[in-house]
């Protein structure tokens, strides 16, 4: 596991040089990162995104739907015992997870109370269900697809129709 982590951490580090997220890191304030197949790839884009707003002094809520603890242990989460949310050892950074427990109500908890958070950027879990993903979806502004190159183009589209309002899409990284 920690010669896992230390390679998550090292891909944080060396994306910066292959993807430009410009668009990503303008100001959008809520931002959903998915990807419908690259687990890895988004985890590592969206951990890069979540450095970035940080070194800006930006107040970052990460909302996390899968059950990877590829965070926690990256960024070293702790969760308070009275708290739904996880803190950081970096002031500025605070995580949820979304998981299938009332996930409708921890999401309007989540977007009513975006006025504490200057940026809440929202990684999506591939195995996350129709329902919650629309719901996400319908909260959000600003979508960044993130995809293997020459990836399952049959899941992509199944993702882009989940998508429906092709406007949010700010972006498409496709890594190799």
């Amino acid at each position: 596991m920690g010669n896992d982590n230390n390679k998550f951490k090292n891909e944080i580090t060396s994306i910066s040089e292959k993807i430009d997220l410009k668009l990503a890191k303008k100001n959008n304030n809520k931002l959903l990162v998915c990807s419908p197949e690259a687990e890895e790839t988004r985890a590592v884009v969206t951990a890069n995104l979540v450095l970035y707003w940080i070194n800006k002094q930006e107040k970052v809520l990460l909302v996390e739907t899968g059950e990877s603890e590829k965070y926690a242990n990256a960024f070293g989460f702790e969760k308070n015992e009275n708290e739904a949310l996880y803190r950081s050892k970096i002031n500025q950074l605070f995580m949820m997870r979304l998981n299938s427990i009332n996930p409708e109500k921890k999401l309007r908890n989540i977007f009513d109370n975006s006025m504490n958070f200057d940026k809440i950027i929202v990684d999506i879990s591939s195995d996350l269900d129709e329902q919650n993903f629309s719901l996400l979806v319908a909260n959000v502004k600003n979508v960044l697809l993130v995809t293997k190159e020459n990836g399952d183009k049959h899941r992509m589209r199944k993702q882009l129709r989940m998508i429906d309002d092709f406007s949010k899409i700010i972006g498409y990284v496709a890594i190799k």
